[in-house]
């Protein structure tokens, strides 16, 4: 479930106004748990309903966009919000580059904030802050299960705690 979530978010991130998943039995299971659900422990009429989001089976779509994971070039933030994402050998965004006045001002403000100037390269900058996750991926679970690089490492006293 989880990780649902973590697509419809990435959506959103992507720019899209939805992202849903099609209901089933693994996130209806999970929803007649939570303590404010309508049918609590058992399918009732709007589960029936929700059940029904699901694409018809040969439905054709307006785009259909397929993207090669492996392709792709690690992202990282500059800054303080998903959208100032860029990929990892990228420069970090110079605020005179940039033509709208109020995205111009939130860029300069981020980059102040972290203490980073626009046009100079991320890669080897040194690292001060570090946020886990993300909304949807910031678990519990997830933290527990870190990526095997970070095991007998520890946070460097650099690093802003």
């Amino acid at each position: 479930m989880e990780e649902r979530m973590t697509v419809t978010n990435m959506s959103i991130e992507a720019g899209a106004r939805a992202g849903l998943v099609a209901p089933d039995s693994v996130n209806l299971r999970i929803h007649v748990r939570r303590p404010y659900a309508a049918a609590r422990g058992r399918l009732g009429p709007r589960h029936l309903r929700w059940r029904q989001l699901a694409s018809d089976e040969g439905a054709s779509y307006d785009k259909q966009v397929e993207i090669d994971a492996d392709r792709l070039e690690p992202m990282i933030t500059s800054a303080t919000s998903p959208g100032m994402g860029i990929p990892i050998t990228g420069a970090i965004p110079d605020p005179n580059a940039i033509a709208d006045p109020m995205e111009r001002e939130s860029v300069r403000k981020a980059l102040r904030y972290m203490d980073l100037e626009g046009g100079k390269p991320l890669l080897g900058h040194p690292v001060n802050v570090v946020f886990v996750g993300s909304c949807t991926n910031g678990r519990l679970a997830t933290c527990a299960r870190r990526h095997p690089c970070s095991k007998g490492r520890k946070v460097s006293r650099t690093c802003a705690r």
